[in-house]
């Protein structure tokens, strides 16, 4: 495991795994792991980490910026810096083996923002010891649903080795069907996001409403409509443009995917849709249902 796919891990731990089906009126705090109000990964559970942004300072004022590329297929997704082509691996047997000794305590940090769409999005800012000196500051907002949950995250990490980092990523997992539905479907939901572009709001979060229209019947094959609509800056109250893609190839597995964005369907109904994207200087992910 490398130093970046740790702090990965480490969020997901912290916000999204395990559990029994969520109850109907979510908690104040985050659910705990292995109790109500996770989503319960199965066989079919499938990974999804956005292309990330990534700034390193080796040295007290000077920094580099790049871009975690990541390749996900089912529960394993390679990350691969972009500047060197140096790659690691994040898996979800990763994450269930990951240290879980402190997550209770830090479990109290995260609390029920909004429910937005019917879809609670729980968030929070934690600091916390990864082991051999390492620490990590993550402020991530969640959404949870019955087959999948979402994040989006801003962090830095630190170790021994090197000064500093800065990541700004976006995480799906759930439940995979391993197919598209035979019949168009409209999925409603939400987008969260953290700014990556420079400026005086990189690091923020933004959210707003998701819109995916599927469709059986075109000439290419089935296709899938994604908006990105009503996105706000949490932090400013500011509006953001639309996000939107047009007439994605949806392959028999239920994916699609076109480097900025990869998306797929969970439940065993097709009941949800979602996934991760990096585009127009926002890295986040997304989860909607029918």
């Amino acid at each position: 495991m490398g130093r970046i796919p740790a702090f990965l891990l480490t969020t997901i731990l912290l916000f999204g795994c395990g559990g029994d089906d969520k109850s109907s009126a979510p908690p104040a705090t985050m659910p705990e792991t292995g109790a109500t109000g996770g989503v319960v990964l199965n066989e079919r559970a499938a990974l999804s980490i956005s292309n990330s942004y990534l700034r390193v300072q080796a040295v007290p004022g000077v920094s580099v910026e790049s871009t975690l590329e990541s390749d996900c297929e089912g529960q394993t997704c390679t990350i691969t810096e972009s500047r060197t082509g140096v790659s690691d691996t994040v898996t979800l047997q990763d994450i269930q083996d990951a240290e879980t000794s402190d997550i209770e305590n830090l479990r109290q940090e995260v609390h029920l923002r909004l429910t937005r769409k019917g879809v609670p999005v729980y968030g929070g800012s934690v600091t916390f010891a990864l082991g051999e000196g390492n620490t990590a500051s993550t402020t991530a907002y969640g959404g949870w649903m019955i087959y999948n949950f979402f994040l989006a995250a801003w962090g830095n990490y630190s170790d021994p080795d090197f000064h500093s980092a800065e990541v700004g990523t976006g995480l799906s997992v759930g439940n995979a069907t391993g197919s598209h539905p035979d019949v168009d479907a409209t999925y409603s939901g939400v987008m969260l996001g953290v700014i990556t572009a420079e400026g005086g709001t990189q690091g923020n979060g933004v959210e707003g409403d998701a819109t995916l229209d599927f469709s059986v019947a075109n000439p290419g094959g089935a296709q899938m409509d994604v908006s990105f609509t009503s996105i706000t800056n949490r932090e400013t109250g500011g509006a953001l443009p639309d996000i939107t893609w047009s007439g994605l190839q949806v392959e028999s597995d239920g994916t699609f995917d076109t480097g900025d964005i990869h998306g797929l369907f969970y439940g065993p109904d097709h009941e949800e849709a979602g996934g991760t994207f990096n585009r127009d200087g926002v890295a986040g992910a997304f989860g909607a249902a029918k």
